[in-house]
């Protein structure tokens, strides 16, 4: 009885060590922010802007599923800033840079199926 139930405790430990979680986001980020592995994948449910003097900081070892979507870091009117180091970018979608003073970090990150856009506002 004891094996049994020491067993199946085993198992469940086991399996849950399996079980990835995974972050739907689907709202503007206007604050500092940091994305963890732990919280990986994250995917993106509809456009994100890194605005109002907010950052986003990608820990080592997180992946971003953009979905089809775009990140977009500052606004003609505002910066944003990202920092994102030995990351995963997935693709389909579009990371876009949209002001001269945004502060772009990104070091040993792999970027796959997505764009990578810069403009400036005019």
């Amino acid at each position: 009885m004891h094996r049994s139930v020491l067993f199946i405790l085993l198992a469940v430990l086991l399996a849950a060590s399996f079980v990835q979680a995974q972050t739907y986001v689907s709202s503007n980020i206007t604050s500092d922010t940091q994305w963890t592995s732990a919280g990986s994948p994250y995917i993106l449910m509809d456009d994100i802007d890194i605005h109002g003097e907010a950052s986003l900081s990608i820990e080592p070892g997180t992946v971003v599923q953009l979905s089809g979507y775009i990140l977009q870091v500052g606004t003609h009117y505002t910066v944003g800033s990202l920092d994102a180091e030995d990351a995963t970018i997935q693709g389909p979608g579009m990371v876009e840079f949209r002001n001269d003073t945004t502060t772009i970090s990104i070091h040993d990150c792999q970027i796959s199926g997505a764009r990578l856009y810069f403009s400036s506002p005019t």
